[in-house]
């Protein structure tokens, strides 16, 4: 019984672990309404490669959709999202800029997603203009 308890509580740490890599960064806090579990947040953002050899680790421009005149619609469900982009999203206010850095691990891992290679570090740099809560 013990042996199983020690399992179950190793699994949970490990599992608790490999949700904190990600870096979150709060450029500006909101004030608005926290974001929760399945609720549909209206977004501006930058997605960069990173790049060690840059300061602020922005390496190439991969994505960005201030460009196209019209806020992003995200759901954050762990299902539908990167997991790293998830737990950075997860409880924060709206109004809020966010610098969030994604590992691989909770990226895109070993595989290749359009302009991202595979293994490929991630930064975010994103705008919460909106949470709306799912009924």
């Amino acid at each position: 019984m013990k042996k199983t308890i020690l399992s179950i509580l190793c699994l949970l740490t490990l599992s608790a672990n490999a949700y904190s890599d990600t870096s979150v960064e709060v450029l500006q806090r909101g004030t608005g309404p926290k974001a929760n579990n399945a609720d549909q947040l209206l977004i501006n953002y930058h997605l960069w490669l990173f790049d060690s050899n840059k300061a602020d680790g922005k390496g190439k421009l991969v994505e960005k959709n201030t460009n196209r005149g019209q806020p992003s619609r995200l759901l954050l469900k762990k299902e539908k999202i990167i997991a790293g982009l998830y737990t950075a999203l997860l409880n924060q206010e709206t109004g809020s800029k966010l610098k969030i850095v994604v590992p691989p691990e909770l990226a895109y891992g070993p595989k290749k997603e359009g302009e991202i290679p595979a293994n490929a570090t991630l930064v975010y740099e994103m705008e919460i203009l909106l949470v709306m809560p799912q009924k």
